[in-house]
């Protein structure tokens, strides 16, 4: 209902104190529908009010909402811009992110194919230990890239571990399985890690799980380790069968026929185990001493025909093939021409006084001196020097001696 619609009902009303009193009062109320205010008859809510105040400023009002829209549109612009401003940072920070893991995966993969050159042992020693410091280098720098690279923390573990930083190595290793549990050469670097640590077990199931889900071109080195493993717990079929996997993945790397040489000894191939250590001399002159060590022991104690000439002819090579006087000890030990006393005062190094029982329970050996011998043999195995063959080998001798 409008204005006077309200004013004739009240002039209408039966009951007088309802309707208007005089009629100035009348004249005034139609005065106020002239001038849009709010007559006394109209409805008493705020929205009548609130439109008889917009009829009656109405050029005010409408300059207000003007304005009002103004500053809506000129707040909604800018936020808008502000928007499409943090989105367009977003979306170049997250094109920085994408590119910078870009390059720090294509430096640690062009790293790991480096590695490659590290088994290749025709290389001076100081250029490979070069290479490997330059591969720590860029896994550092592909870290500094992407804190998030499971892969650059696994290779950094794997070339400390190369280089006996084994303190170094495990938390990087730990870091890597903690980004990626399932990443193959961590695993296998942890079970490395472990064999160090003499967890033969803990070893055995992280080479397991590595080499299951294998992804890496490392497998040389893996087959090769876990084989040891094997060896350890005795189960040398098990241990030959990696070997053999391991010598077909890297056929021109001495130590892989070095191992097998010393596992097929295990199993009785003295043939085949005279085969692989001579190869592996041939291959790598860093194994040239120890093999020929071993060679002379064989062939001493199976003194079959030839056998004492070809032992004096590897004791031979490997005094030429020698490094360090210690190794040149190492043969007068075979050859009888040092004493215990003298051998044992040349060095207080847990890993070398192993070798020399070693070599002393390998000369008492040859010569019937089986007791003695034992004594030897079981002084090596208690330094703990696991990780040295002469610590398998004399573990090896004691199981037959005690056998015997």
């Amino acid at each position: 209902r409008g204005d006077l619609d309200w004013i004739v009902m009240k002039c209408l009303e039966k009951d007088r104190a309802r309707r208007y009193e005089t009629a100035n009062g009348l004249a005034h109320e139609i005065e106020r529908h002239l001038h849009h205010e709010p007559v006394l008859a109209g409805p008493p809510s705020a929205i009548y009010r609130l439109r008889k105040f917009v009829r009656r400023k109405r050029v005010p009002v409408l300059a207000t909402c003007f304005v009002a829209l103004l500053l809506c549109t000129g707040i909604t612009a800018v936020s808008w811009q502000e928007v499409r401003a943090r989105q367009q940072e977003a979306r170049a920070r997250q094109a920085d992110l994408l590119a910078a893991r870009a390059s720090a995966y294509r430096i640690v993969l062009e790293a790991l194919t480096a590695t490659a050159d590290l088994d290749d042992t025709r290389r001076p020693t100081d250029e490979r230990a070069a290479l490997t410091a330059k591969v720590i280098a860029d896994c550092t720098r592909a870290i500094e890239l992407e804190p998030n690279l499971a892969l650059a923390y696994a290779v950094r573990a794997k070339m400390f571990s190369r280089e006996d930083d084994f303190e170094a190595a495990w938390p990087d290793c730990a870091r890597a399985l903690e980004l990626e549990p399932t990443n193959s050469l961590a695993l296998r670097t942890l079970g490395l890690l472990r064999f160090r640590r003499g967890d033969f077990q803990g070893a055995l199931d992280a080479y397991e799980k590595g080499i299951r889900v294998l992804v890496s071109m490392d497998l040389k080195e893996d087959f090769h380790n876990r084989a040891r493993l094997h060896q350890m717990s005795g189960d040398y079929r098990l241990a030959l069968a990696d070997r053999d996997r391991a010598v077909a993945l890297a056929q021109e790397v001495g130590d892989v026929y070095a191992g097998r040489g010393i596992t097929r000894r295990f199993l009785g191939d003295i043939d085949g185990a005279i085969a692989d250590l001579t190869h592996a001399a041939e291959l790598d002159q860093t194994w040239r001493v120890q093999c020929n060590l071993w060679l002379w022991e064989m062939r001493m104690l199976r003194n079959d025909a030839g056998d004492r000439e070809s032992s004096e002819i590897a004791l031979n090579a490997a005094l030429s093939a020698k490094t360090d006087p210690l190794e040149e000890n190492y043969v007068q030990i075979c050859r009888g021409q040092m004493s215990a006393d003298q051998a044992l005062a040349t060095t207080t190094t847990p890993q070398y006084l192993g070798y020399a029982y070693y070599y002393l329970g390998a000369r008492a050996l040859v010569e019937g001196r089986n007791q003695e011998a034992k004594t030897f043999f079981q002084r090596c195995r208690d330094l703990g020097r696991y990780t040295t063959y002469e610590y398998e080998l004399a573990r090896w001798h004691l199981h037959r001696l005690d056998g015997a």
